[in-house]
């Protein structure tokens, strides 16, 4: 499981990034950061938890 969320270091941010991307993490934990759009074509699941806080 690899962990992303904006206070983290842009070092720490890629790390997770990338290993999840090359497939050494099969599920990426993460917050609001998933609004930038990102393309990884294995992800075919999305979990949202308290839907109000994506509704402002």
């Amino acid at each position: 499981m690899a962990i992303a969320h904006g206070q983290m270091q842009e070092s720490e941010l890629e790390a997770a990034m990338v290993a999840f991307n090359n497939n050494e993490a099969d599920i990426l934990l993460c917050r609001t950061i998933i609004e930038s759009g990102l393309d990884i074509p294995r992800v075919n699941t999305i979990v949202i938890e308290w839907l109000g806080c994506f509704l402002n």
